[in-house]
């Protein structure tokens, strides 16, 4: 049997890759280790003449701004439904009905937020709490503004509580971000939420997206903008290269090395060179699609061809291959427009498609295009649907509904299967490779 699978983040779990959120900000704040090591790269393979650039305070304000801008609905839907949370009574329970936090103005105004006004201890957290409020609601409380939001004045970075468009947002410290990875937070419930509205807010590509397009745009290397961006690539790539070290039994990667009866066809949006875990790749039958690059892979800037490092430090114009979820990516080198042509060619051919750890969402048009034209072509796409651990209840209510609207029109072709962290689905038995097999032998009895 041909079986096609596309991973993406959610099936590298195993192997301690952090999530977008966290890899985001070990990107911003990398270690000593890792800032090191990629200063030396960024030598090596792009020169030393153009010069690794770390990102200012400014750089981080910037770019929390651009991140909160692209994730303000969701933002703002959590802060609608915080008082509802049960995680966050504890501070609801200290809350002080007064005059000043409960007037006519303050009324929509979260309780649990407002009860964090009283608090003495953890201001820089409690500061960014209320100031990605004020950030994301400012549109909602356009009247009387002043008035509605003077609660928080004296936690704001800046006093000026009139202030829109985001300007109000703090830079991201080093001292605030690691404080709450902290494990001694762990209990903190003040720490807990302004945790969970950080990962909210921050995603991979918000942190590389205003930068990006300098990359092609200064051909000298020599802006600020440029180094920022190409400097930012080569910590990611460090970063990945040292998180994903390990070799664990029990993966997605490893359940295909064992299995001895089916072709494969693999691509993957990760960066990790999954080959080394799969036993087949780049020089064998079965090549691996690397949709979004790969840390061992190299983009010539001066040509746009895609080498290998080798080849890499020999031209001195040269970052990693690193790519985010747009729409322009296979354009950026003859090679990638093959690649993606290739990698849907193999799909086709293939009796039934799984997809683990992808979430199709809508900034990553053309694979979700790629797919479109497979369940058009009635190729069986079969999405896995992470459940989480077993015998615990699943928050995971993702249906056809939530996928991108170009996959809707052909759900006869896509099949949501709800898979545990065993990658066996509910039965507790059929594992996820079996299932793929099953849908193959229906396909051929029809």
């Amino acid at each position: 049997m041909k079986i096609g699978v596309l991973f993406g983040a959610g099936a590298e779990i195993a192997y301690n890759m952090p999530s977008g959120m966290k890899f985001a900000a070990n990107i911003l704040f990398p270690d000593n280790d890792i800032a090191n090591k990629s200063e030396e790269n960024f030598d090596t393979y792009l020169g030393a003449t153009a010069g690794f650039q770390k990102l200012t305070a400014t750089d981080r304000k910037t770019i929390l701004k651009s991140m909160v801008k692209h994730n303000k609905k969701k933002i703002q839907e959590f802060f609608e439904k915080l008082d509802e949370i049960e995680t966050y009574k504890p501070l609801r329970d200290r809350y002080v009905d007064n005059d000043a936090a409960n007037n006519e103005f303050n009324t929509d105004i979260p309780k649990t937020l407002k009860a964090l006004t009283d608090f003495s201890e953890e201001t820089e957290v409690i500061s960014f709490i209320l100031t990605l409020y004020v950030s994301v609601t400012a549109e909602i409380h356009v009247q009387d503004f002043n008035d509605k939001l003077s609660i928080f004045k004296s936690w704001l970075p800046d006093k000026d509580v009139a202030k829109t468009n985001f300007d109000v947002l703090p830079s991201l410290s080093e001292k605030l971000v690691k404080n709450l990875y902290d494990k001694k937070n762990e209990d903190n419930t003040t720490v807990k939420l302004a945790k969970e509205l950080f990962e909210k807010s921050l995603n991979y590509e918000g942190l590389l997206t205003p930068y990006y397009d300098n990359l092609f745009s200064d051909k000298d290397f020599s802006s600020s903008s440029f180094r920022k961006i190409a400097s930012l690539l080569f910590i990611a790539q460090e970063y990945v290269k040292k998180s994903f070290n390990a070799k664990p039994d029990e993966t997605y990667y490893n359940d295909i090395k064992q299995d001895g009866k089916n072709d494969w066809t693999v691509a993957t949006t990760n960066y990790s060179n999954v080959e080394d875990y799969l036993g087949f790749g780049e020089k064998t039958e079965n090549p691996i699609f690397y949709l979004n690059g790969n840390v061992n892979k190299y983009l010539n800037l001066k040509t746009y061809d895609i080498i290998d490092e080798n080849e890499a430090k020999k031209e001195k114009s040269c970052v990693p291959l690193l790519l985010l979820q747009t729409t322009v990516k296979p354009f950026l080198a003859f090679e990638f427009i093959e690649m993606f042509t290739d990698a849907y060619k193999n799909f086709k051919k293939c009796d039934v498609i799984g997809v683990i750890g992808f979430g199709f969402n809508e900034d990553d048009g053309v694979i979700n295009s790629m797919f479109r034209k497979l369940l058009k072509d009635n190729k069986t796409v079969v999405y896995f649907k992470y459940a989480g651990e077993r015998n615990k209840e699943s928050k995971n209510n993702r249906d056809i509904n939530s996928f991108p609207s170009q996959l809707k029109e052909f759900e006869k072709n896509l099949k949501i299967v709800p898979l545990f962290d065993d990658r066996k689905l509910q039965d507790g038995t059929t594992t996820w490779i079996s299932y793929l097999e099953k849908c193959t032998e229906k396909q051929h009895q029809n």
